[in-house]
This record gives C-alpha cells, structure tokens and sequence, in this order.
C-alpha cells in the first residue's frame, strides 16, 4: 500500500521553493523528511518566542 497525498501545485511550488525538492522526493527520503520538520520546528519556536514577547509587552 502506498501513501498517496494530493498536493496541490501551490504546495509543490511551496515546498521546492522552501527546500529545493518536492513532496514525491519529501515522501521517499527519511533524511529529507528530518530537514524539513527540523526547520518548521525551529520557526514554529522561533514564532512561538516572538508572539509571546509581543504578547508580553502588550498585556
């Protein structure tokens, strides 16, 4: 059984643009599959920090 995702061309474009390969290569390698969640992590964290400061100095 394969793992088949519908990806719009958005997201293809997205993605190529934000990492240099697309969903089809994202699906096929551990080690870019890593990078990438690697990365959101990081600017999930780093927004998470930003709002939270905002929101310190606001509140």
């Amino acid at each position: 059984m394969t793992n088949q995702r519908k990806v719009s061309e958005k997201m293809e474009q997205s993605m190529h643009k934000n990492y240099g390969f697309g969903f089809e290569e994202y699906e096929r390698s551990l080690t870019k599959k890593l990078k990438v969640e690697r990365e959101r992590e990081k600017s999930y964290k780093e927004n998470l920090k930003l709002y939270t400061d905002m929101n310190n100095r606001l509140g």
